[in-house]
């Protein structure tokens, strides 16, 4: 809880510092991605939505917002124990191109919330019982990312991209996908 409010703090402090910011962000896109999540060694399917924000501030307009929801899941079964694991994360990130039209790659980084779902079920009962075991949690991370923007068309691109992420246990990502440019 205490991060939350520290990142909300940070925040309304940029938005007082930097009034211009409101004023440059704007809904600029939309799309989806699909990729691979590798958290501790493993495997696992990333499902994503992509929003453009648009430019931070109107002084460089290199400097991009971007927002994602992302959702990536796997189960187990070994030694009479199924298990699964669910993870849906939020992410706000700020991204520098270091191009402006074609292929442009970029860096950038941002903050993520993270919500993590497990569960275990013992499929062989143990002393005449079959217990089941659930939790979950969340936690707010950092992320950096770096990638590259190839234009199809007028209106769209496809995003090439490969994530670090720290919330709730660190994994690593690469994922693609195709943005529908609005403006």
């Amino acid at each position: 809880m205490r991060k939350l409010i520290l990142i909300s703090v940070l925040l309304a402090l940029c938005v007082m510092v930097y009034p211009n910011v409101g004023h440059t962000l704007g809904f600029e896109g939309f799309g989806g991605k699909i990729g691979l999540a590798m958290p501790e060694g493993d495997n696992a399917l990333v499902f994503g939505a992509i929003g453009d924000l648009g430019s931070i501030l109107p002084s460089l307009p290199p400097l991009k917002a971007e927002t994602s929801l992302e959702y990536w899941g796997n189960s187990y079964d070994a030694f009479g124990m199924s298990s699964s694991t669910a993870v849906i994360s939020i992410y706000g990130t700020a991204k520098y191109y270091f191009a402006n039209a074609g292929i442009a790659p970029f860096a950038g980084a941002g903050l993520g919330f993270t919500i993590i779902r497990a569960s275990w079920d013992y499929t062989q009962p143990i002393y005449g019982i079959q217990p089941k075991t659930s939790s979950s949690d969340s936690d707010i991370g950092l992320h950096i990312v770096g990638g590259v923007d190839v234009p199809i068309g007028t209106n769209m691109k496809f995003v090439a991209e490969a994530k670090y992420s720290t919330a709730y246990g660190d994994w690593f990502q690469i994922t693609g996908g195709i943005v529908v440019k609005l403006k």
